[in-house]
This record gives C-alpha cells, sequence and structure tokens, in this order.
C-alpha cells in the first residue's frame, strides 16, 4: 500500500518552497518551510565587503528578499532557527504564531562525552599549551583574522596560546599568509578539512571555541551549529556580540561575549579563560546544560507537534459539514 502523506516539508530556498507550495494547492496537503538560513543575506555575506552596502538596494537583493518572505506567507508553518530570524520574518508581515524556533541541534551522546583536552592534544600531536579555534567553513564573514590577531597579542606577552583553526574555504590561504606576516606560523595549526570523526578530536582538544564573526546581516541573523556542538561537549565558548551568537553561545553563562573584528577585546577574553580554570570551568558546565535543549531529540518532539496540529486542523478543514435541521 502505498504510503499517504498527510504533511509536506520543504527547506531554503524559496525554489524549493515554490514546487512544495504547488504541490499543496493541487492537493490540499499542509506544508512547512524550514528556513535554515536567509538567502539573500547569505548572498550579501559572499560579495567583496566594498560593496556589501550597496547590494542591499540591488533588485536581485529584493528580489530574493520578497521571494522568500512570499513563501514563508504562503507556508501553513514556518520553523526558525533563531528567535533573532523569527523577529526579522514578524516584522516582514510573517504571523508570530506560525512561526515556531528549532533551533540547531546535536546528537545526545554529545553531552556524555568525557572531554580530555590534554589527552586530545597528545592524540593528534599537538604540543602543550592552550589551544583556541574553531571547526569551521573557513570564509572570510567568520572573522578568522580576528583570532590570529589575539593570539598574535597573546604570545608577545608571553602567554604560551596556540590556535588551531580546522576547516577548508577561500580564506584558508590569507590567514596562513597573515599567521606568518604575525609571526605566529609555528603557534597556529591549520589542517584543513577533516572527517566527521577526527573533527570531534578537535573540538576536544581546544581550551575555548572562538567564533569571532564580523558582523553582517546573515552572522546577526543566523545560528551556527558549531557553537552548540562545543557547548555540548563542555569546551567554553567566545563569540561576537551578534544576536544570534549570543543567543546560542552566551545567554545562559556558557560563553564570553566580545565586540566584532575586535583583537584586543579578544585577546582579554581569552587571556581571562587562560588565567582562570574556575571560569572556564563554569562556562563549560553552563554550555552543557544549555545544550541539552537543543538536542535532535528534541529537535523531532517539536516538529512531530508541529505536524500533528496541521494534520488535526486539514482534517478538520477538509471534513464534511453535517447539516443541523
Amino acid at each position: 500500500v502505498a504510503a499517504q502523506p498527510g504533511v509536506l516539508q520543504t527547506t531554503t530556498n524559496f525554489h524549493n518552497a515554490l514546487s512544495v507550495d504547488a504541490v499543496s494547492r493541487a492537493t490540499g496537503l499542509p506544508w512547512v518551510y524550514e528556513m535554515r538560513g536567509n538567502m539573500e543575506q547569505s548572498w550579501i555575506a559572499r560579495q567583496p565587503v566594498e560593496r556589501r552596502e550597496e547590494l542591499l538596494s540591488s533588485q536581485r537583493y529584493l528580489r530574493m528578499r520578497d521571494r522568500e518572505t512570499e513563501m514563508a506567507g504562503r507556508a501553513n508553518h514556518v520553523v526558525v532557527l533563531s528567535s533573532t530570524q523569527k523577529s526579522g520574518l514578524v516584522d516582514r508581515g510573517i504571523e508570530a504564531d506560525k512561526i515556531t524556533v528549532i533551533p540547531n541541534s546535536v546528537d545526545v551522546d554529545l553531552l556524555s562525552y568525557e572531554r580530555d583536552p590534554i589527552a586530545a592534544q597528545q592524540a593528534l600531536g599537538l604540543p602543550a599549551g592552550f589551544w583556541v579555534g574553531s571547526v569551521t567553513a573557513v570564509v572570510d564573514y567568520e572573522g578568522l583574522p580576528t583570532l590570529l590577531r589575539a593570539v598574535a597579542t597573546l604570545r608577545g606577552k608571553g602567554l604560551p596560546v596556540m590556535a588551531a583553526i580546522v576547516g577548508d574555504g577561500v580564506a584558508l590561504p590569507g590567514l596562513r599568509t597573515l599567521a606568518t606576516e604575525l609571526g605566529i606560523e609555528d603557534a597556529v595549526v591549520m589542517p584543513g578539512r577533516v572527517r566527521p570523526e577526527e573533527a570531534l578530536k578537535w573540538y576536544a582538544a581546544l581550551d575555548v571555541f572562538a567564533i569571532p564573526r564580523v558582523s553582517t546581516e546573515v552572522t546577526r541573523t543566523v545560528t551556527p551549529m558549531k557553537g552548540v556542538q562545543a557547548m555540548a561537549l563542555g569546551v567554553p565558548l567566545v563569540v561576537s556580540d551578534l544576536p544570534a551568537l549570543v543567543e546560542v553561545g552566551a545567554k545562559a553563562g556558557q560563553g564570553l561575549v566580545v565586540p566584532p573584528e575586535d583583537p584586543p577585546a579578544l585577546a582579554n577574553a581569552l587571556q581571562s579563560l587562560a588565567e582562570n580554570p574556575r571560569l572556564c570551568s563554569d562556562l563549560s558546565a553552563a554550555g552543557r546544560i544549555a545544550a541539552a535543549d537543543r538536542t535532535w531529540d528534541a529537535a523531532g518532539q517539536t516538529y512531530l507537534e508541529i505536524y500533528r496540529s496541521l494534520a488535526v486542523t486539514a482534517q478538520q478543514q477538509n471534513s464534511p459539514k453535517i447539516s443541523q435541521q
């Protein structure tokens, strides 16, 4: 017997939504639009810095934004990653009660993972030191030059701070050049892209996980998954003062917040952690508590509640009316 769907779902971008909306109108089935980012903001973030302000009024940007708003309005329900993203949609005219926040989540097993930074560093062949870094896509808006400059500042003070930037991307060659220019190439490891099981070892090896993103539309509204993974593993966070990052990485006391693109401020935050094991321990514990609400199991339960509600509403709307005489 062929399966009979009760609810349709798609994710960004609006090209997907157009197709599912057409199927919904043809079948009467309700549909959910999962907005895992904002298409137009991601496009802006990939453009040269000097052109971004100008492109915010371009026809391409405005049409993408209008299309995404239109699809969110047509959907029976919308799922977003953060409260910041939800507020943005409400400002664009989408009803708040049809939007649910389901954040980037992690496997529940990470919450019980016994992290041993020293053992992980040794397993990866890393020298002893205070390791800060990120496991990330190495792109311009991640703000990783700020991290390297902060590390250079701390090493200039004689602190044994080391940096690991794990991942690949268009900004990687520039970061390697910058590390050489700063004279810290021997204190920075950039292994490039690694397998998922290897990435877990790099997370575990870090004493501090940094997300020093620059301020753009997309970084202010979209929450990265890497911060949640670090929290689940108990790695203290330092994040840029951007709404989406504060929501996921510091709101519950699990991380320190610094202004974006401010190497001295980031250096000060990292130094406070390097010199205060108790603070690191407190942030680690708070991160695991916060991550407990961001598991895939919890996300699945929320989705199930949405699907059940939509299915019941659709059934009521499609059921034959009984005349009362």
